[in-house]
């Protein structure tokens, strides 16, 4: 091995050195029948050799401070090969030294900043969660911070009790991030232009990007091999519409309600897979395909007049205008996310039991009329 990776300092000490290095490693691949697997690229197998060169130039990209602010060390030709030697040679029982076995198993495991998660059966399995860069940003403190956000719910959700009832529940889902509603969103506007999209932004951004999945229809997402966008925490799918009673409803039904469902891949048997996804969806066309009694659906109407084509459509273009610079600027994304975190609740939200005579909106009840709450267990 030629190559040496330019870090500035020798170590004090070789040994420490060589076992920061390996945890390094370890942390970032895994492996399955001699073919390695970087954590946040898990399709696409890499040889040995090539794990070594991808680490190689991963730590050369890397300064010192970055890899460990305490420490300066030196990845040197000696320090490298001992590295290999423990962390992929070597039989032994240290865990954070030795590159992981990986199962081919993936899951959402929202709060944990694991990348891998350890299994009973020896092996592990893949954390498709990462903390949004964002939470770690400084949240900003001037006067009118979280104003942009205030004037879109107003917008968007004139009615007060609807917009306490979707900000409970996007301030629940952020606070209660392990666990999953038993009820989705489902927005609509017979115009367009009315905001939904922003408000599935605005959502992204808050969950992150990387921890979303966005589906224009639900084909894939109700499709026989769906484990790629379940292993998401938020799902959006706008333009969302549904046949009564068909495999499709039935399937998103089960999405939304069970905490654990069977999922295929192709090329791999079906599993078990646990389900922390929250479920978000927009259309344009009124929702009659709803069945009478069903209750894992809160509907809004959000049509106003500063829609696309509205006689106030200049004014909303501005609120638009400035959600997104605000969302740009992880400070002020970083303050709303302190702001939802520390919300209070109505006393009658519950998200694992939507109650139609309490919180039933007006399309909501113009789809099918009133009735109890359905509720469902955690």
């Amino acid at each position: 091995m030629n190559q040496q990776v330019p870090v500035t300092a020798p170590p004090d000490d070789e040994a420490a050195a060589v076992s920061f290095f390996a945890q390094l490693l370890c942390s970032m691949f895994v492996r399955n029948e001699q073919r390695f697997y970087h954590v946040d690229n898990p399709y696409a197998p890499l040889s040995k050799r090539d794990m070594e060169q991808a680490f190689l130039n991963i730590v050369s990209s890397m300064s010192a401070r970055a890899l460990d602010p305490s420490k300066e060390f030196k990845l040197t030709n000696s320090v490298f090969r001992k590295v290999i030697d423990i962390a992929v040679e070597r039989k032994h029982t240290d865990r954070t030294r030795s590159i992981p076995v990986w199962g081919k198993t993936m899951a959402c495991h929202p709060g944990n900043r694991n990348r891998v998660i350890w299994l009973d059966t020896g092996v592990v399995e893949l954390n498709t969660w990462k903390e949004p860069a964002y939470r770690s940003v400084q949240p900003a403190t001037q006067e009118g911070v979280l104003q942009p956000f205030k004037d879109y719910f107003s917008w968007v959700f004139p009615r007060p009790q609807e917009r306490m009832m979707v900000l409970n529940w996007l301030s629940w889902c952020l606070q209660y991030e392990s666990k999953k509603p038993t009820w989705a969103l489902l927005l609509y506007s017979r115009q367009k232009g009315t905001g939904k999209s922003t408000f599935c932004e605005i959502a992204r951004k808050l969950f992150g990007e990387e921890n979303t999945a966005t589906q224009n229809n639900v084909d894939k997402l109700a499709s026989r091999f769906n484990a790629t966008p379940l292993i998401n925490k938020l799902i959006v799918s706008e333009e969302f519409s549904l046949r009564p009673d068909s495999s499709q409803s039935n399937a998103i039904k089960t999405y939304i309600t069970d905490p654990v469902v069977l999922s295929e891949r192709k090329g791999k048997e079906a599993e078990r897979l646990p389900l922390k996804s929250v479920f978000l969806f927009t259309t344009n066309h009124l929702p009659t395909w709803i069945e009478e009694g069903e209750r894992r659906y809160y509907i809004v109407d959000t049509d106003h007049d500063g829609h696309a084509a509205g006689p106030k459509s200049k004014e909303f273009n501005n609120v638009i205008k400035r959600v997104k610079e605000a969302l740009s600027n992880p400070a002020t994304l970083s303050a709303f996310y302190r702001h939802l975190m520390h919300a209070g609740f109505l006393n009658s939200f519950d998200p694992y039991s939507l109650n139609t005579e309490v919180h039933g909106t007006e399309i909501m009840k113009r789809n099918h009329p009133v009735g109890t709450a359905c509720r469902i267990s955690a």
